[in-house]
């Protein structure tokens, strides 16, 4: 990242929604299934509704069942839709379509097996379209995992990871997982984002989809990235709390410099993906107390000027220049959080190992 004092201009946000996944960091789900596979220890389904422990245990149980529920219905509703035609259509082939009938039945079965274990643990189970998650999770911290915006689970079939897969000659069968495939950063920047559960603010449907400014094409987040870097239109996230809760979060702070994200203004920063976006030379900063980009009036369609980067320092506060598409301007404080004086050499750099091949060229002077 060049460093310089009129920073990042002309930026447009790529904003997630508070996700259902991403509202619990991921934990819940990963409870849930590790619940399930120790469920056999469990003496009597009474026992474990005595006490508060018990509760919470079938508490969380409904709450993977909820998210089954979801998937199931998504599968489930998609597959009456796209028939073997559609998907050709589409571009894709034929073995797609028997991919996603098999995501299908293992969705239908989770659904089936998690009913099957809070019943015998004597709990209700939550049936499909039985829940609120807005009346549920209210007051939990409004949050985008990276768990989310590039989680370690199988390649979806409709993703633009797939799309390349097969346009390289790889079978659906062999698709397999983002986490085995994290070596090639083609497949892992079409994934960054692109999660079927997140909803960009910029668009009115679940995926990696944004649109492109001033334009306003719909496309994918990585399509649009292409452009904007053809362009010379650097990017920026605008986040919730807890910005980069979950796992999965090297690659995506990885993702997010490859799509040509230089800054990330967000309620708060998880700790580690706060460090990983500086050792990509994204610069993460943070709204003042009690704002955010909805008291502020943001839509991510402003373009962005971030002042005083020259001589930045630990903590400090800058101040951000949003204009809209009609010319008017606002200006708000953000506070830098970068922490330490190497994170600064880093983001000077363009990150960390721009910094250490630096150190090694001037050793070899």
């Amino acid at each position: 990242m060049q460093v310089h004092d009129e920073g990042l201009t002309s930026m447009t946000a790529i904003r997630p929604r508070a996700s259902r996944r991403g509202v619990m960091g991921g934990a819940a789900v990963g409870g849930a299934l590790a619940l399930l596979a120790s469920s056999a220890r469990f003496a009597s389904p009474v026992a474990a509704q005595d006490d508060a422990a018990g509760e919470d245990i079938l508490s969380v149980l409904n709450y993977a069942l909820t998210l089954e529920h979801l998937e199931n219905a998504f599968y489930r509703d998609g597959l009456a839709v796209f028939t073997v035609d559609a998907f050709t259509a589409l571009g894709f082939q034929p073995s797609v379509l028997d991919y996603v009938v098999q995501i299908g039945s293992d969705e239908l079965a989770h659904v089936e097996t998690l009913t099957q274990v809070i019943t015998d643990l004597g709990g209700t189970p939550v049936a499909e379209g039985e829940y609120d998650f807005a009346a549920a999770y209210a007051d939990l911290p409004t949050c985008l995992a990276t768990g989310m915006a590039l989680e370690d689970t199988g390649v979806g079939a409709y993703t633009g990871a797939a799309q390349y897969l097969i346009e390289n000659d790889v079978d659906s069968r062999n698709f397999n997982s983002f986490g085995s495939r994290r070596g090639n950063h083609q497949v892992m920047v079409r994934g960054t984002f692109g999660n079927i559960r997140l909803r960009n603010q910029l668009v009115e449907k679940e995926g990696g989809y944004t649109i492109h400014l001033p334009d306003g094409e719909e496309t994918t987040i990585y399509e649009a990235s292409l452009k904007y870097a053809d362009e010379g239109v650097p990017l920026m996230v605008l986040a919730g709390k807890e910005y980069g809760s979950g796992s999965s979060r090297d690659w995506a702070a990885k993702g997010s410099f490859l799509l040509g994200v230089k800054a990330v203004i967000a309620e708060s920063f998880e700790r580690i993906h706060r460090s990983n976006l500086v050792g990509m030379g994204v610069l993460p900063l943070q709204y003042a107390d009690g704002e955010n980009a909805e008291s502020l009036g943001l839509t991510g369609k402003e373009s962005f000027d971030i002042g005083g980067l020259s001589g930045l320092e630990s903590g400090q506060e800058l101040t951000v220049k949003a204009t809209s598409d009609d010319g008017e301007t606002q200006e708000f404080t953000v506070k830098t959080r970068v922490d330490s004086p190497v994170e600064i050499e880093y983001l000077r750099n363009g990150g960390i190992l721009q910094t250490v091949l630096r150190q090694l060229l001037k050793e070899d002077e």
